[in-house]
């Protein structure tokens, strides 16, 4: 039984569901004139025929689902749509669709829930959703025969674990501004070949002890705005690729920062601000040959800035404010044209206008001050002496006299 072509004269109608039937032949094209259509489901039958790109030209249209088991639809790859709808809700599974991913799809911002049918698009190497209204816990089951090469699902309304569905060979991951939470998955140290690892902006928690440090190949790690807790692991030197790591505002804590991060020598960005992170400045930290950024600000770091780090040629942006820092700020090499060190009361140096104590230079003496003071007292010495001897002379002459008088009365 086929859909009845008298169907398009119901123009009033705004939900069709025939789904999960037996009915054949291809999508009447008499449909195109249901100008209040909202919902339509047609999946799960025996169609047949090519997918109409009129279906996208109904405005009203926020869900579509065809294709499912027993269909024959195909979608013609060829084919150029500009959609008039906004659709919410699409499925389009097992349609035979092969390629890239249509381009009109990023254009459907309202859009709830993936195609599950991108799965079956064994020659995509890059797919971005980014930047939609995507929800659920679940996503399409990306086999390890996908090429994929990118997946980009960031800034979207995903929930629940962190998937880990992903193609073995995937190298960059982005699932930032989210609403994923739960601890980081250890089945994550499967994806052999990951570079780029983006969840930042979501509800992280547990630790980073297990897993991360597994990921060798990792060469940008972005963890901000989540509530990772506990310590940065020492063993974070396996991470040799390492250029960007970003693990700032959460909740690490920990009474030192693992000198191992000294041995990172690719890395170009260091944030660790905004946690609870204490203890001192590693001096392994000038180790960093080719650092551009380390902002360690607002944590609860204490002790001296190493003058180690006067040896990072290539930094331009050091930030260690609102800490416990005391002592001298090293100064020499780029160290001279830093800037971010407000709210450590215990610093000092030429860069915050702050004199050290050791810099106090002691008072010298006005020149010719002691052959002055010497001329003065050798000149007192002989005033003094004959002042002096003339003195005596006249009081002993004065006490003979009394004396003889006594003697005469």
């Amino acid at each position: 039984m086929q859909i009845p072509n008298s169907i398009g004269t119901l123009p009033n109608v705004t939900a069709i569901d025939l789904s999960d039937n037996t009915l054949t032949g291809p999508i009447p094209s008499s449909m195109q004139n249901m100008s209040k259509l909202i919902i339509l489901r047609l999946h799960n039958n025996m169609l047949d025929g090519e997918i109409p790109t009129w279906l996208f030209k109904i405005t009203t249209l926020m869900e579509l689902f065809i294709g499912g088991k027993g269909n024959s639809l195909i979608w013609n790859n060829e084919a150029k749509i500009v959609p008039n709808c906004n659709l919410m809700l699409l499925s389009m599974s097992s349609c035979n669709i092969s390629g890239q991913i249509p381009e009109w799809i990023s254009s459907q911002k309202d859009m709830r829930q993936i195609p599950m049918s991108v799965s079956k698009l064994n020659s995509l190497e890059i797919l971005d959703l980014s930047t939609n209204r995507f929800f659920g816990d679940t996503l399409p089951f990306f086999g390890d025969k996908s090429n994929l090469d990118t997946i980009d699902l960031s800034y979207n309304n995903f929930s629940g674990n962190i998937p880990i569905n992903f193609p073995k060979g995937i190298r960059n991951l982005y699932l930032g501004g989210n609403k994923f939470s739960g601890n980081i998955p250890r089945d994550l140290t499967k994806l052999v070949n990951l570079r780029i690892l983006d969840i930042h902006e979501n509800n992280i928690t547990g630790d980073l002890q297990n897993t991360l440090p597994q990921i060798q190949t990792l060469e940008v790690l972005v963890l901000r705005n989540n509530s990772l807790q506990g310590y940065i692991p020492s063993n974070i030197h396996n991470l040799t690729s390492l250029r960007i790591l970003d693990l700032s505002h959460n909740n690490l804590t920990g009474s030192e920062i693992p000198s191992s991060l000294g041995n990172l020598k690719a890395l170009k960005l260091l944030n660790m601000s905004r946690n609870m992170i204490s203890g001192r400045i590693p001096v392994s930290f000038g180790n960093l040959q080719n650092i551009e950024s380390l902002d360690l600000s607002h944590n609860e770091i204490s002790g001296p800035i190493p003058q180690s780090l006067v040896n990072l040629f290539q930094l331009t942006v050091l930030d260690v404010s609102n800490n416990k820092l005391r002592g001298k700020i090293p100064f020499g090499g780029q160290m001279d044209t830093m800037n971010s060190f407000e709210n450590n009361s215990g610093l000092c140096g030429m860069q915050i206008k702050v004199t050290c104590l050791e810099d106090i230079r002691p008072l010298r003496p006005l020149e010719g001050a002691d052959e002055k003071q010497s001329w003065f007292l050798w000149e007192g010495t002989w005033v003094g002496f004959p002042v002096g001897f003339f003195t005596s002379i006249l009081i002993m002459g004065y006490f003979l006299d009394f004396l003889r008088l006594f003697k005469i009365w």
